[in-house]
């Protein structure tokens, strides 16, 4: 049962509710599109190399990357994916991907990206390592 007191309180906290709210500060979600450079290393064999990566926001919940890098110094490979926001955190982008390359099978990857910085663990059926990349451009 209200009393008289418990009914203004709830009164006031809602004719309040919509003032506070409105104060809120949205999210600060940093917007990765961009030009990104850096290296790949892969753990199990030891390969790394240069990385870049182009990447466009499709809306707030995908990003596509475009990746091109260098295997064993002198071979050029170039693949992109559709990356998912899976969520964000201390105003971090968390990431994660999924794609089947030709040579390579299943290549997942997970990551998390800041303004200035995109690091991600990779793995497939024959590799698993990481990407370190900063951003070279907007």
């Amino acid at each position: 049962m209200l009393t008289r007191r418990s009914g203004i309180l709830v009164l006031l906290t809602i004719a309040f509710l919509p003032t506070v709210a409105a104060t809120a500060e949205p999210l600060a979600v940093p917007d990765l599109s961009g030009r990104w450079s850096g290296t790949w290393c892969d753990s199990k064999s030891g390969y790394h190399g240069p990385l870049h990566a182009t990447i466009c926001r499709i809306d707030d919940c995908h990003y596509r990357a475009s990746f091109t890098g260098r295997f064993w110094k002198v071979v050029p490979f170039h693949y992109a994916i559709e990356l998912n926001v899976v969520g964000v955190e201390n105003g971090r982008v968390l990431l994660a991907g999924s794609k089947r390359l030709l040579g390579s099978g299943q290549f997942e990857m997970n990551g998390s990206a800041g303004d200035c910085d995109f690091t991600a663990t990779f793995c497939s059926k024959r590799y698993t390592g990481q990407f370190d990349l900063t951003r070279s451009g907007r």
